[in-house]
């Protein structure tokens, strides 16, 4: 009987009947998974029945079965909620082998918290001792201390209990002796007291910073003023003796805010700066970390003495962000000069940056050393990545997309297949308990050899599971196996809304694989869900109805109105495939602002980009498209229309 996949929560990930059957052979976990149960003496019993005595630690019941389902690849979960149902001191030697067996396990959390909470509210020290780790609760921890103190001194144990205060939030009651021990003892440091004021504003909670104030001398307690007032407006930094400059510890704060200060409106913000240093003397720390913000909101905001202003900082603080804008404002210069000394200023590490060698040799190639141009292209185009491709198409050769498959030996397969971690992660995968599945996947990850992951990888793919080869293989830099870092699944889904909006396929599949890599229950921060992470407001645009996110995690539904969605950027922006997808990942009305003055090449314009998320999106994307032209066979060369397209002042 086929049985539809759900969506379920955590606490009942196991508790269906699709996988969780003891009838389920070992060997067999490609095979459909069957509803039937199992008998017993006198009645049929499931997994699910089973999973279900287990939480409630039915010890009569759980004792007569355990041994009919502890193969099934799902016990450890029935065990650990069993052993969280019935905590007590007596099994403690079978608890902690448990917890030491798997430990690192996705049902080992719950388990080990709920002992330490046993273990700590009845007074069982010594246990507690040994499986407790200090940081994992805060009312636990406080406990810990207060424990350790009967072997211990505070000043021995003033770090971790300042480690324990420093939050921002009110601390727990069970806290308090210890804390109250702490203070009486002047123990607590200017410093510590300062940060918890400083993440107690950052987070907002501004009656907390005040509360600390009493925690600070006399003389500090302006600062928590300070705190309040540039957390709640930050502008108010510009006002006349805002910053008294009496203690070092303002400087923490002009450092915090300089850099929002700077990019809402980087004129006003160097003005500001430039006259504080010429009044007050900064240590050079201080004056380099403020002047690097100032530069680079400068050239992110196109000012012409941007260019001047990076070139004038100390080599030792060039970092990718530095390297990034003196490149693109070196390109708008519209000076292959400038564009080579710039690119010669960088550090040496710098030079063998990707972006950097092909920069340096599309200006060789105007205005220097033609062979050795052609030379640095020939090498960058063994890359497969955005800048391989592009010099690929400027030399005018053939895209390096070569598929070398994993290879691997049966007995390697073998011990895959018999690895009880990965088992779980399949079974759980199959039930479509996808999260749970991912938390097996990683655990099993962290215990297994480079080799041996890119097999299971091999392995999952086989069995229809296609996002985790792709984190695997780029974790262990094994890239050249094209097919399982670029899997055509959803294929027929996706070929029939290329159909009906006239996208291309391989555009689909690109922002696919970067937005989700095909993790159909994806869900981001900002509320964007499933393969094309549309957000459920704008697929409800699109449908002139309302879309749940839920109903994005279907991959029908959310590939029909992403790529209506899709379409409808590529029809604003003139069917620009660069603009529209800078649109679809930062949205249409920022890109028309980052429109630039006059006409310029799209791969110059691009390094342009103020986001770094939606540089690095776009570039992906253009890679991701190509590969997947060459894998559909569809005919055109992207890279090679790109280095000729061109972004203008209007769309």
């Amino acid at each position: 009987m086929a049985v539809k996949k759900v969506q379920i929560s955590m606490s009942k990930f196991v508790k269906l009947s699709a996988i969780c059957l003891v009838t389920l052979p070992l060997q067999l976990l490609s095979a459909p998974l069957s509803s039937s149960s199992i008998n017993t003496s006198k009645t049929q019993i499931s997994f699910t029945e089973f999973e279900e005595i287990a939480q409630a630690g039915d010890t009569n019941d759980y004792l007569r079965l355990v041994n009919t389902f502890s193969n099934y690849p799902l016990f450890p979960y029935a065990k650990a909620n069993y052993l969280s149902a019935t905590l007590d001191i007596d099994k403690k030697a079978v608890i902690n082998e448990f917890i030491n067996e798997f430990d690192g396990a996705p049902f080992i959390p719950s388990l080990k918290l709920k002992w330490v909470h046993y273990l700590a509210n009845n007074n069982y020290r010594d246990a507690f001792f040994d499986v407790y780790q200090f940081g994992a609760d805060r009312v636990l921890d406080c406990r810990y201390l207060d424990w350790r103190l009967e072997l211990s001194s505070l000043e021995q144990l003033s770090d971790q209990i300042a480690d324990v205060w420093v939050t921002n939030k009110s601390l727990p009651k069970e806290c308090d002796g210890l804390f109250s021990a702490w203070y009486n003892s002047d123990l607590l440091k200017p410093e510590d007291a300062l940060q918890r004021v400083k993440i107690a504003a950052l987070s907002r909670n501004f009656k907390l910073a005040q509360y600390l104030k009493r925690y600070l001398p006399t003389d500090h307690q302006y600062l928590v003023d300070l705190w309040v007032k540039a957390s709640k407006r930050p502008k108010t930094i510009y006002r006349d003796g805002f910053f008294p400059f009496h203690n070092k510890n303002e400087l923490d704060i002009l450092k915090v805010f300089s850099g929002k200060l700077a990019f809402a409106n980087p004129e006003v913000f160097y003005q500001w700066w430039e006259g504080k240093k010429s009044i007050h003397s900064f240590e050079d720390k201080t004056k380099v970390y403020i002047d690097k913000k100032s530069a680079i909101a400068l050239a992110v905001n196109k000012s012409p003495m941007a260019l001047e202003l990076l070139n004038a900082l100390p080599s030792d603080v060039v970092d990718e962000s530095v390297k990034q804008w003196k490149l693109a404002r070196a390109l708008a210069t519209n000076n292959w000069q400038v564009v080579l000394d710039t690119l010669d200023s960088l550090p040496e590490l710098y030079q063998v940056d990707p972006s950097v060698v092909f920069w340096r040799a599309k200006a060789e190639l105007e205005v220097g050393d033609k062979d050795y141009a052609h030379r640095l292209l020939s090498e960058l185009a063994e890359r497969r990545d955005y800048y391989g491709f592009m010099a690929a198409s400027s030399l005018d050769i053939k895209l390096n997309i070569r598929h070398e498959p994993i290879t691997a030996d049966l007995v390697m397969q073998a011990k895959i297949k018999s690895n009880d971690t990965f088992k779980r992660a399949l079974a759980l995968y199959h039930s479509n308990s996808l999260l749970q599945a991912r938390k097996e996947w990683n655990y099993l990850v962290s215990k297994v050899s480079e080799e041996e992951l890119l097999v299971a990888s091999q392995m999952a793919a086989e069995h229809g599971w296609v996002d985790r080869p792709i984190f695997a293989l780029s974790k262990v830099d094994y890239l050249n196996d094209v097919e399982l870092r670029f899997p055509l699944a959803f294929n027929k889904i996706i070929q029939q809304q290329a159909k009906r909006t006239g996208l291309p396929a391989s555009l689909i599949f690109a922002i696919i694989r970067r937005e989700s890599s095909f993790i159909e229950d994806a869900f981001s921060s900002a509320g964007a869900a499933g393969l094309m992470q549309i957000k459920p407001a704008t697929a409800s645009l699109v449908a002139r109805k309302r879309v749940s996110k839920h109903d994005l995690f279907e991959p029908e539904t959310n590939l029909k109105y992403a790529s209506s969605y899709l379409e409808n950027l590529l029809d604003k922006t003139d069917q620009h495939l660069v603009l529209a997808a800078a649109s679809y990942n930062a949205g249409y009305h920022r890109v028309k602002k980052w429109l630039p003055e006059e006409a310029v090449n799209a791969d110059a314009w691009i390094e342009s980009i103020p986001y770094k998320e939606t540089r690095n999106y776009v570039k992906a994307v253009l890679a991701y498209k190509q590969v997947y032209q060459n894998l559909l066979q569809e005919e055109s060369n992207l890279t090679a229309d790109i280095t000729t397209l061109q972004v203008k002042p209007e769309i």
